[in-house]
């Protein structure tokens, strides 16, 4: 299964295809770490355990581990906001659901979910290409995320792997905001 955030520009259905056809085979859940924003601080994870994107996912429902995963999803969001009604993102509770199904326990049980890297090339979001000509080179956008793609008032646009990077590479260096 796929599923992808409202604002998620599918650029390549035959890479999405291809990605979808591993499902099973080669991992249980594909997903992008999400290095830019971190992980900070949850009780019993350490920060090397980064949070995950949650705008693009691609798992397999066979798997008895991914329905535990989104149940355990669930249950940790729904107490983040318990104790937290302002909490507004949901990669935290996700972090730890994964820490809890993808690290060995106390009881010495190994875990099973198999959990495959999408990567940061592939899933296209935020500025960060922007900072060097050697990152926007390296872009093979499938999904580009955030609405920078299609909405056409914003300053910049991270190109689909089909595409040619001139006008991203005029950017480099400058300053590039999603906001402005």
């Amino acid at each position: 299964a796929l599923f992808v955030d409202t604002d998620v520009y599918v650029c390549n259905g035959e890479a999405v295809a291809a990605m979808m056809d591993a499902a099973g085979r080669a991992f249980d859940i594909l997903l992008t770490d999400d290095d830019q924003n971190g992980g900070g601080k949850l009780a019993n994870i350490p920060e090397e355990f980064t949070e995950r994107n949650t705008g693009v996912l691609l798992y397999d429902t066979s798997v008895p581990e991914i329905r535990m995963l989104f149940t355990l999803y669930a249950t940790y969001f729904v107490s983040l906001v318990e104790q937290n009604p302002t909490v507004i993102h949901d990669q935290p509770a996700l972090r730890q659901a994964l820490f809890e199904l993808t690290q060995s326990n106390s009881t010495g049980t190994q875990p099973t979910l198999r959990v495959a890297e999408l990567s940061k090339y592939q899933h296209c979001r935020g500025i960060w290409p922007f900072k060097s000509t050697e990152r926007i080179v390296k872009l093979a956008c499938v999904f580009v995320h955030g609405d920078n793609h299609i909405r056409e008032f914003r300053n910049f646009r991270l190109p689909c792997s089909d595409e040619p990077k001139e006008s991203a590479l005029a950017l480099v260096g400058t300053k590039v905001s999603s906001w402005e």
